[in-house]
């Protein structure tokens, strides 16, 4: 007798991703009628019901997944990418159940970890040398990270992550759609790998395009720093006319500091940054930036731990695109 299907079955006779394939027998996220019905009639045609992933694995087992985020900020620096992480955990939870799974946020702290038996662990922006995972690694518990690890952990287990590269790539390409011949990137240091990567793009397409690149790096999230950055970036050296911020709050401080300097935004300076939140949309005017999908995120990342715990070894990379949203800061009035 034939195995039964799975939501990966599903997926590639419905020729869309898993995660929309997720998405679509639970009625969310943003897909159209066609393709959520598309998916629901492909499952009924191979008569999926739940998927057996997690059930097919061995006794002994917690039945237990763990989320932690040992990159996170202290509020109140990370507000803007409170939505995100909201997002993110919310469909990771979910997904779990759909497994049979129950999924805890714990700290990031190893300790904490030591006091749970669990089945595997999403570390969500991993730092670089991170010690957690060193001892989740000795401990034999699966890892999937939800943003590439940096330092001795690069390559080491599944990644779920969004193509930073291609998505500031593709926020310049508006920039200079609009204008911008000189833009400049402002980024936090030490960089993690999302904003790494928004440099190493930024780079290429200063590269590509013969621009002079123009990086000012925040010494870190907190609006005192974001300031002080925006101030040195429109204070000093050439003038840019166009900037991408690696995270809300320095765009925001972007936007606050340019009054200062006789700059009207977006009429001779447009701004962008890198991640969709209720900041972002706040803003005066809104910024325009990237929807990184956090929802898809936190269902590809429980999808590919469930996956990893049956079958572990494999360090490969599931990338979930992003979405430019213009708004006011680079085009005029929404």
């Amino acid at each position: 007798m034939g195995s039964r299907p799975t939501i990966k079955d599903v997926a590639a006779a419905a020729g869309v991703s898993v995660a929309t394939a997720s998405m679509a027998l639970r009625d969310t996220g943003r897909l159209s009628d066609a393709t959520r019905e598309r998916v629901k009639r492909t499952a009924a045609e191979l008569g999926y019901h739940a998927n057996p992933h997690a059930r097919s694995l061995r006794g002994g087992r917690s039945r237990v997944l763990a989320l932690t985020m040992p990159g996170i900020r202290p509020m109140p620096t990370v507000v803007g990418a409170v939505e995100y992480y909201v997002q993110l955990v919310g469909a990771a939870v979910a997904t779990a159940l759909e497994h049979d799974l129950a999924l805890v946020v714990v700290p990031a702290d190893p300790l904490a970890l030591e006091r749970l038996s669990v089945d595997g662990v999403i570390v969500v922006d991993p730092v670089t040398h991170d010690p957690l995972i060193d001892q989740l690694a000795a401990r034999n518990i699966a890892i999937v990270t939800v943003g590439r690890p940096l330092g001795h952990h690069r390559g080491s287990f599944p990644v779920i992550d969004n193509d930073f590269v291609a998505g500031a790539r593709e926020v310049l390409d508006h920039l200079a759609a609009t204008g911008a011949a000189r833009p400049a990137l402002i980024a936090c240091d030490p960089p993690d790998s999302f904003q790494q990567d928004s440099i190493d793009g930024y780079r290429q397409w200063c590269a590509d395009h013969g621009v002079e690149p123009r990086i000012e790096m925040a010494a870190s999230e907190s609006q005192e720093d974001a300031d002080r950055a925006a101030e040195a970036l429109l204070g000093s050296g050439p003038a840019p006319d166009g900037v991408y911020g690696t995270v809300d709050q320095l765009a925001e401080a972007v936007l606050r500091a340019a009054p200062r300097h006789g700059r009207s935004i977006p009429g001779d300076l447009r701004v962008a940054t890198c991640s969709d939140s209720e900041l972002a949309r706040r803003s005066s005017p809104p910024l325009t930036t990237l929807d990184d999908r956090g929802h898809e995120i936190g269902i590809a990342a429980v999808e590919r731990l469930v996956r990893a715990i049956a079958s572990p070894g494999e360090a490969d990379q599931t990338t979930i695109p992003t979405d430019l949203i213009v708004r006011g800061s680079t085009v005029g009035s929404d």
